[in-house]
């Protein structure tokens, strides 16, 4: 009896410390969104023990005097994924709708990567409406954040996934 207690508390460690994301290798992680045109520039050490790679912005249309754009971020520590973000900045609020359609797209294709689900309706509504909202799917938490800008001329969604 007491073999069997240690084996489902081994098994119930070993399942808390699964990873939350499927992909947690710096190496796979940073190129998730490759095809979608936000590669990154590889894995660095931006900060003491803080890691990670970004995309350079894509342009999304051709707004005045800003055009909006998406960008893609990964994070973590030396070795391992902890979350990864793409980050939506809304400049032009006369083409926002199509801004947030590119995000979902990503969003989806990020989310199928990283959990192996796809988004919950929830999710999809909050990202095509800029809406604040958190949920889990499988493992993984998403959390979207949308932040208006001091200045009233546009804001940011930022989709999260760890």
């Amino acid at each position: 009896m007491r073999s069997f207690a240690v084996f489902i508390l081994f098994f119930c460690t070993i399942n808390v410390a699964s990873a939350e994301l499927l992909n947690t290798a710096p190496s796979q992680a940073c190129i998730l969104l490759n095809d979608f045109g936000l590669a990154t520039s590889g894995w660095k050490n931006e900060y003491d023990q803080e890691f990670g790679c970004s995309s350079d912005y894509k342009q999304i249309g051709s707004g005045f005097p800003l055009a909006n754009n998406i960008a893609f971020y990964v994070e973590g520590n030396n070795n391992s994924v902890v979350q990864v973000n793409l980050m939506l900045n809304v400049n032009d609020r006369t083409s926002a709708s199509s801004a947030h359609q590119e995000l979902l797209k990503a969003a989806k294709i990020l989310g199928n990567k990283q959990t192996g689900k796809q988004l919950s309706q929830k999710l999809i509504d909050a990202i095509t409406k800029g809406s604040n909202t958190s949920q889990k799917i499988g493992n993984a938490t998403v959390d979207i954040v949308r932040e208006d800008w001091p200045t009233g001329r546009g804001y940011e969604v930022k989709v999260t996934l760890k």
